[in-house]
């Protein structure tokens, strides 16, 4: 177990971590929602550490035998006081629940006049925050640590989400491209773009493919600056390009969905939808299946080698977020209706739950649900509700990328922490799967 107390000018960091692997018994029951109360972490740093890695080794070990067998649907705890900068985000026990402990918490001491606007997990084990006034911070995500962090282009610029583009983190504005180096922040290369970017620029062979608000699509060297080529659709892009292999898909708010070749922007196919089926997801591509859910109440599965359309669904309300593949199923949000599971290739109607959230995590047969600070764990054959674990002290949470299973916790005062599961190789109670 370590601590760190990290202080510099802009950045303090509050890293904790926290071992958590035990089997012995108790029959304390009351422990389960805060054997531990996490102001006496904040208090307890005066204290030897002995004193304080016993404290908390109590408290998660309690949390272990209490929730052995109890069929709890709800695990929540109301914060005591979630302003505080200095308090955890979350409390050993409710992370436990969720099969997880703490590994660290940074404070980034945003301005009152800012908050943090994205946190985006990258490979390599990095993490990247982008606040409202444009700052830029680098963190190693193993250990909380700013690699660095600086301001980019200027206040009214709005920043879009991060990228890694070799030894780079590439990140854009409406009107320019930034590279800049992940070793120390410094910029490798400031580009102008040639039209306004509507959305995060995918990147291939070192060229940028991006939509923008007047419909038209386009790639530009990132070296040299030349457009390559472009690519007009009917309306504005309002979901990002993806790619597929070695073409691109592009869609806009007319129901148009393109293949367009990424090296050349020669046409593949082209699909058009009624105008009243405007399309603001990002497709998804899964094996030969391109799903696309539409503002008609429909999602679609086009073959994305010809377009033709193989089965939609309609789901009686409109639709505008990303359709997600887990094993055999297709996983669709329905606004005021629920979470829907489909066949994949067929489009048959499997289960609906009642939570509309984004599902981030399949273990086993446990699917894990994320909505803003609130986790929900359904069973992925029937669709029925576990438990529910809201973590109140965060304003929403992020779902890592590098290992798939890492949760951040996110306040706008600055504050991040980090959750990663508990003990490899044990099964967490509450049939929570093997990490």
């Amino acid at each position: 177990m370590t601590q760190k107390l990290i202080l510099s000018a802009t950045l303090t960091a509050f890293v904790i971590t926290l071992a958590a692997c035990s089997n012995e018994n108790s029959e304390n029951k009351d422990a389960l929602l805060g054997p531990l109360d996490p102001g006496n972490i904040i208090s307890g740093i005066g204290k030897s550490l002995d004193s304080l890695d016993q404290d908390i080794n109590r408290g998660i070990e309690s949390v272990d035998e209490d929730i052995q067998g109890l069929n709890l649907p709800y695990i929540t705890r109301e914060p005591e006081n979630p302003e505080d900068p200095n308090q955890l985000l979350t409390d050993p026990s409710a992370a436990a629940a969720l099969g997880y402990r703490i590994h660290w918490q940074v404070n980034l001491t945003v301005p009152p006049t800012s908050s943090i606007q994205s946190i985006t997990p990258l490979p390599n084990n990095l993490l990247a925050v982008v606040e409202s006034n444009n700052l830029v911070t680098l963190l190693d995500a193993n250990s909380g640590q700013a690699r660095w962090r600086r301001q980019l282009g200027t206040a009214s610029e709005v920043l879009t989400l991060p990228s890694i583009d070799g030894a780079f983190l590439v990140i854009c504005s409406e009107a320019k491209a930034y590279r800049l180096r992940l070793t120390d922040g410094s910029t490798d290369r400031e580009m102008s773009l040639a039209n306004m970017a509507q959305d995060t620029p995918l990147l291939i062979n070192n060229h940028f493919i991006t939509g923008t608000p007047t419909g038209l699509v386009y790639s530009q060297s990132f070296n040299s600056g030349i457009v390559r080529w472009r690519y007009q659709l009917a309306g504005s892009t309002m979901a990002p390009v993806i790619r597929d292999g070695s073409n691109v898909i592009a869609t806009d708010a007319q129901g148009t969905v393109a293949a367009i070749n990424a090296s050349t922007g020669r046409l593949i196919w082209r699909r058009f939808q009624p105008p009243w089926a405007r399309i603001t997801a990002q497709p998804l591509l899964r094996d030969s299946l391109l799903y696309i859910p539409s503002n008609d109440q429909k999602l679609y599965a086009f073959d994305h080698t010809t377009g033709d359309v193989r089965w939609s669904f309609i789901a009686e309300r409109p639709l505008d977020t990303p359709a997600v593949a887990f094993a055999n199923r297709v996983l669709l949000q329905v606004p005021d209706r629920g979470l829907v599971a489909l066949d994949a290739q067929t489009g048959q109607e499997i289960w609906w739950a009642d939570t509309a959230a984004q599902p981030v995590r399949l273990k086993g047969d446990r699917l894990y649900l994320l909505k803003g600070n609130m986790f929900t764990e359904l069973d992925f054959e029937t669709g029925k509700t576990i438990q529910r674990i809201a973590f109140f002290r965060a304003d929403r949470v992020a779902y890592g990328q590098t290992t798939g299973d890492d949760v951040y916790l996110v306040h706008n005062d600055g504050r991040l922490l980090k959750l990663g599961p508990r003990c490899a190789g044990k099964n967490v109670n509450l049939h929570l799967p093997h990490p």
